[in-house]
């Protein structure tokens, strides 16, 4: 005779799937935490990772006048030692000038949207908030299509409304 006794208790089911998503939850955590570690990709917490330009950016800037950055690695693209970063970093309107001038940026008219390629960048933080009065710089040999010259290379988007700086920063050897 086939018994129709639940093999488990309600409770002991209930514990083993909270058991379950808790690990899983953890595992998460990790992964996102230290993917950029493991395998260059993902966000940089840590200063010491940042490329050089942010970080001589940020020390122009001064802590008081700029929000801490958020840093994304998309890790070496074409070449192995060449890598892309995402910024964001909230600053103020008068100090965009020193922005441009130590990225050797040059203004552009754009029509919005943004390049799709720009907008499908990876970390949620990333995602747009440009408005129409969003200024776009480039640097000299940015290419949007291609890896492009050996140098750093920035793509730049403003907001003035919400003080976002967006930068794409192509970093080639």
């Amino acid at each position: 005779m086939i018994s129709l006794k639940p093999r488990f208790k309600t409770r002991t089911l209930l514990a083993i799937v909270t058991t379950i998503c808790v690990l899983l939850g953890t595992l998460h955590w990790l992964v996102e935490r230290f993917s950029y570690r493991l395998t260059g990709t993902g966000e940089i917490y840590a200063s010491e990772g940042w490329p050089y330009s942010l970080k001589v950016l940020t020390k122009q800037l001064g802590q008081e006048n700029a929000k801490r950055p958020r840093v994304y690695s998309i890790g070496a693209r074409d070449f192995f030692l060449d890598e892309e970063y995402l910024w964001r970093l909230d600053i103020k309107p008068d100090q965009l000038e020193l922005v441009i001038d130590e990225l050797d940026l040059e203004s552009i008219d754009w029509e919005l949207p943004t390049p799709e390629m720009f907008e499908r960048r990876q970390p949620t933080w990333w995602r747009s908030d440009t408005d129409e009065d969003a200024q776009m710089f480039i640097s000299s040999f940015f290419s949007l299509h291609d890896r492009g010259n050996d140098g750093e290379h920035f793509f730049a988007v403003y907001n003035k409304e919400s003080g976002a700086l967006r930068v794409w920063h192509k970093s080639n050897f």
